[in-house]
C-alpha cells in the first residue's frame, strides 16, 4: 500500500489491514486427495479447494491416473515443480499401497515448507521431497522476491539466470537428474516454469537407461524445444495431452501399457 492510500484510511481501517498483514497467507484445506496446505491468495488453488474439494487439475491429473495405475509395482514418479503438491500428493495416495514413491522437487522455500506440511498431515511416507530447482547441471538460478501476502499464481514464478539476479533475489540450487543416479525411474512430470529443455537435457542419462514415460509442461517454450531435448533419445513418440502439457513416451511402453497418443 503506498503512503497516500495509506494517509486515506481511517485508523480502524489501517488497524484491520495491519492485522490481515500479520495473518499466515497458508491455510490447511481438506479436499478428495488429502490435507492440502494452500496460500489463500493463490489464485485458482485455494478458490477450487474451497469450492469445490477438487483440485483445479482434476483433468490433468485424471490422465495421470491412466498412466499410473498401468505402471508395475514399485514405480518411481518424479514430480519437477511440485509447488504445494497437487500432482505430488494425488499421486502418493494412488500408488502408497503398491510400494510406489514419489520424489519432488520444489525450489521456493515457502511452498517447499507447504508442501512438507501436506506430506506430515497426510501420513505420506513415500514422497522424498527436495528443495532444490532441476537444470542441465549442478549451478544456481535466482528466484524473485515473492510476496506471499498479495493475490499472484505463485506457480507461475519463473527462475531466472543467476547472473541477471536482481538485489532482493534469493539464490536457488539446480541440479541434474543424472547426478542422483537413480536405479528406476517410471514417470517424470516436468512442470518447472521454463526450465523444461534444460531439465530434460540434465535427465538424458536416465532417460536413455530407464526409458520413463515423460509429462512436461510445453506452455511456455513450445512443443518444438521438447522435441530438440530429446532428440538424441531413440523411439520416443510425442503427444499433445492437453494446452499445457505433452505426453513424451518410447514407444515399447506404450505398447506393453495399452496405450497410444496422438502425434
Amino acid at each position: 500500500m503506498d503512503k497516500r492510500n495509506a494517509q486515506a484510511l481511517s485508523p480502524n481501517e489501517q488497524a484491520l489491514n495491519s492485522n490481515e498483514r500479520a495473518l499466515s497467507p497458508f491455510v490447511a484445506l481438506d479436499s478428495i486427495h488429502g490435507t492440502f496446505i494452500v496460500n489463500r491468495y493463490c489464485k485458482f488453488q485455494a478458490e477450487a479447494l474451497v469450492t469445490t474439494g477438487r483440485t483445479h487439475i482434476e483433468a490433468e491429473l485424471d490422465k495421470l491416473f491412466l498412466i499410473v495405475d498401468r505402471l508395475s509395482d514399485g514405480m518411481v514418479i518424479i514430480d519437477g515443480g511440485a509447488n504445494i503438491g497437487f500432482v505430488t500428493v494425488p499421486l502418493a495416495q494412488r500408488i502408497r499401497h503398491r510400494q510406489g514413491k514419489v520424489i519432488s522437487f520444489e525450489p521456493q522455500p515457502m511452498l517447499f515448507h507447504a508442501l512438507g506440511g501436506a506430506l506430515a498431515l497426510n501420513d505420506l511416507e513415500n514422497v522424498r521431497l527436495y528443495q532444490l530447482g532441476l537444470g542441465a547441471a549442478a549451478s544456481k538460478a535466482a528466484l524473485p522476491a515473492i510476496d506471499y501476502h498479495s493475490p499472484s499464481d505463485f506457480g507461475t514464478v519463473s527462475l531466472r539466470p543467476f547472473a541477471d539476479r536482481q538485489p532482493d533475489a534469493e539464490a536457488v540450487e539446480l541440479i541434474a537428474l543424472d547426478s542422483l543416479r537413480l536405479p528406476r525411474v517410471d514417470l517424470i512430470k516436468l512442470d518447472v516454469e521454463g526450465y523444461e529443455y534444460e531439465a530434460l537435457r540434465g535427465a538424458l542419462g536416465l532417460i536413455r537407461s530407464q526409458r520413463p514415460l515423460l509429462w512436461v509442461e510445453y506452455f511456455l517454450i513450445g512443443e518444438a524445444r521438447i522435441r530438440e531435448a530429446l532428440a538424441e533419445v531413440p523411439g520416443y513418440v510425442f503427444g499433445i495431452m492437453d494446452y499445457q502439457n505433452m505426453l513424451c513416451a518410447p514407444s515399447e511402453k506404450l505398447a506393453s501399457m495399452g496405450l497410444k497418443i496422438d502425434p
